[in-house]
């Protein structure tokens, strides 16, 4: 479950997921998008790792699975995504109560979700680690790289061809990770482009695929290297040509995945986070939540 996701999630939630995520409190001094007037600390910060032990790969699973452990798949997204596409025999928990189910401390727990957003994954490994949770880890890719790899997936085929494609919200929560590399493909970039995905590169995509392919290759080489390397596809829209998502594909560029709604959803999640903040009156961001899932 994504940390920004829930229907009805309080303003204090947003406050100590900023916190978590090393945003800062906003000042005078704090750069702004003039025709938004979002504040830079919403669209960048520290670069930031995962901590790799929590995390197994496919094919540490798929090993585990034929030695007969009796791994359970915790499948953590809304019950929608859920039934739509899910790993057989995966059990649907949303990522706060998994702490309640104390069946799972005696079997080794893999989570799962899209494969982008880990953040909210990542630290409650740590809190069930401490709970006496001792078999915790993350499925690398999540459901998206075992679609790839060729692993069954029950539910509705149109929708498993979505399961790369990532909310706003959730490119929020890992959009300072080293380990994401960030292309923008649109034919012009907007002024303002640079300003909401600071770290992202500019490889305009004119449906050819002279040249693209190999600049999106020499980007994502150097996280390719990180078995949690993942790229994210962004553009002015959303609407993404299935020319450049074979071409892609062709390419062997694993863990790509592509920016729902493109810059322009981007940017009214954005606003939203910054009408939340102005409604509160908020001059200080909250260090910590003890009421938070």
């Amino acid at each position: 479950m994504s940390l920004i996701r829930k229907t009805g999630v309080t303003s204090l939630f947003f406050y100590a997921l900023f916190s978590l995520t090393g945003i800062g409190a906003a000042s005078s001094k704090d750069q702004t998008d003039g025709s938004d007037n979002i504040p830079s600390y919403l669209t960048a910060g520290k670069i930031r790792e995962h901590a790799q032990q929590f995390f197994e790969s496919f094919d540490s699973v798929q090993v585990r699975m034929r030695s007969k452990q009796a791994l359970t798949f915790v499948d953590v997204r809304n019950s929608n995504e859920y039934a739509s596409s899910r790993i057989p025999g995966s059990i649907n928990i949303p990522l706060f109560a998994v702490k309640t189910k104390r069946f799972l401390k005696s079997t080794p727990v893999v989570f799962v979700n899209r494969g982008f957003n880990y953040t909210g994954l990542e630290q409650e490994c740590r809190r069930l680690k401490s709970a006496g949770f001792n078999d915790v880890s993350i499925l690398i890719g999540g459901l998206a790289n075992w679609k790839q790899k060729g692993a069954p997936i029950k539910g509705d085929y149109f929708e498993h061809q979505e399961l790369n494609k990532i909310s706003p919200d959730d490119f929020f929560a890992e959009r300072n990770y080293k380990h994401l590399a960030i292309v923008n493909v649109c034919h012009q970039g907007k002024d303002d482009s640079a300003f909401l995905t600071p770290r992202a590169h500019f490889i305009p995509y004119k449906g050819k695929a002279e040249g693209f392919l190999n600049r999106l290759k020499e980007i994502s080489k150097n996280t390719q290297e990180d078995p949690l390397s993942s790229v994210l596809i962004c553009n002015a829209n959303g609407d993404y040509p299935k020319k450049l998502e074979k071409l892609v594909q062709s390419g062997g560029i694993r863990n790509t995945f592509y920016l729902k709604g493109g810059l322009e959803a981007y940017r009214v999640f954005l606003r939203r986070q910054v009408d939340i903040l102005r409604a509160n009156g908020t001059k200080k961001i909250v260090k910590g939540c003890r009421t938070c899932p």
